[in-house]
């Protein structure tokens, strides 16, 4: 239950800190979502996991509520996938089973854009 402010600076303070409590839920959300869903998903191995998990990493980090725009060595280090094939299948298969938006760039100039997906009641809608 959010608390009442006094003053109205105190009013912009509470508003603020409770947009960023209602992201930080919406964010903590898409992680058990993606969790749950692949309980039950036979495709999805330790690399999927390893890599969503890399970009949702990202994707906390990052201020902005639009797509990641990534590098695939910048991912690569964090999740531990070493070869480049390898990243790019994992990636490619994340997009296919409908867990990530991934728009490839084929730019070196310019990443990757990544969007995660919100995956409850299967209506895979962009977050």
């Amino acid at each position: 239950m959010p608390k009442k402010c006094q003053s109205q600076k105190g009013k912009e303070v509470c508003l603020l800190h409770n947009n960023y409590l209602r992201v930080a839920m919406d964010k903590q959300v898409l992680l058990v979502e993606f969790f749950n869903a692949i309980e039950t998903d036979p495709r999805v191995n330790s690399r999927h996991i390893s890599l969503y998990t890399s970009l949702f990493l990202f994707w906390i980090n990052k201020k902005e509520e639009k797509a990641l725009e990534l590098y695939s060595k910048e991912v690569m280090n964090t999740c531990k996938i070493s070869a480049s094939s390898t990243y790019h299948k994992t990636i490619r298969e994340l997009h296919e089973f409908g867990y990530i938006i991934y728009d490839p760039s084929f730019n070196h100039n310019h990443g990757s854009r990544v969007h995660l997906l919100k995956l409850k009641n299967k209506k895979n809608q962009i977050f």
